[in-house]
Order: structure tokens, then C-alpha cells, then sequence
């Protein structure tokens, strides 16, 4: 039990949490997450050889390659990415979204 309670954070306003916006979550042998955070009217772009998943958490925007057009996401989508899948992520809105890639 004294493991467990090392976890909490007794008397810290939520705000004050030390939580990490951005970045790596897990990485292991078989899968890498990663917690992302874009604002609006910024972009990503995503590059093949790897299968990824978006879970998008609040914003949302498009999803566009040269082969297709534009997608919207928003949140509580889900999007899988093929390893061929190169093209682009475009922010509307803040947007927070978990990337998992195997």
C-alpha cells in the first residue's frame, strides 16, 4: 500500500499536478506512446515505415496526403495509420491527441 500512495498527490490543487503534457508516456519492445498537444493553425507531418494510431482527446482539424484529400478529425476520434501513410496533420483548434506506433 505505501507504493500505491507514493502516487498521490495529497493537498496539490489539480492545476499544480506535475503531469506532463507532451511527450513520451511508454516505450517498450512492441509499442511506443507519445501524448502530443498542437494549437491552432499548426500542423504536423507524418512520414511512412511505421503503423500509428491518433486518439484525438479535445481540438480537431484535417488529415490530408497527396494521394487523398482532406479528413476531418475531432475529439474522441480514432484514426489508424498505414506504415505507406505519408501526409499531413492540420490544427483548426487547440488540439491534445495519443499517438501509439509499432
Amino acid at each position: 500500500i505505501a507504493e500505491a500512495l507514493e502516487s498521490i498527490h495529497f493537498g496539490v490543487a489539480a492545476r499544480d499536478l506535475p503531469v506532463t503534457r507532451v511527450g513520451r508516456l511508454a516505450d517498450c519492445e512492441y509499442f511506443k506512446l507519445d501524448r502530443g498537444h498542437r494549437t491552432g493553425g499548426c500542423g504536423h507531418f507524418f512520414t511512412g515505415g511505421r503503423m500509428r494510431t491518433l486518439l484525438f482527446l479535445s481540438g480537431g482539424g484535417t488529415l490530408s496526403s497527396a494521394k487523398a484529400g482532406p479528413v476531418a478529425f475531432q475529439a474522441g476520434d480514432c484514426v489508424v495509420m498505414p506504415a505507406a501513410f505519408e501526409g499531413a496533420a492540420k490544427f483548426g483548434r487547440d488540439t491534445e491527441y495519443l499517438i501509439v506506433t509499432l
